[in-house]
């Protein structure tokens, strides 16, 4: 097994609720983009809210890349592959 310290545990809750967290902004970003697509009448069926959900799973990635201080604008840190 792996030595795990305090500090390490602490990382672990911590990235557990930076993960909760980004899960819940996702899933309000969606309801209130549902709801406004709703209320203007441009959703037809599944496949336009499965097409909406694409784009905000592409949304998230691009905001991380961009958040990224090494990113270089290509979706790489420092030129590699990734």
């Amino acid at each position: 097994g792996y030595n795990t310290s305090v500090a390490v545990w602490v990382g672990f809750i911590g990235l557990a609720g930076v993960a909760a967290e980004t899960g819940v902004v996702m899933l309000i970003y969606l309801d209130e983009a549902y709801e406004h697509r709703r209320a203007e009448g441009r959703l037809a069926g599944p496949a336009d809210v499965a097409g909406h959900v694409q784009i905000a799973r592409l949304a998230g990635g691009v905001l991380a890349a961009a958040s990224d201080p090494r990113c270089d604008g290509r979706g790489t840190v420092f030129g590699g592959d990734g």
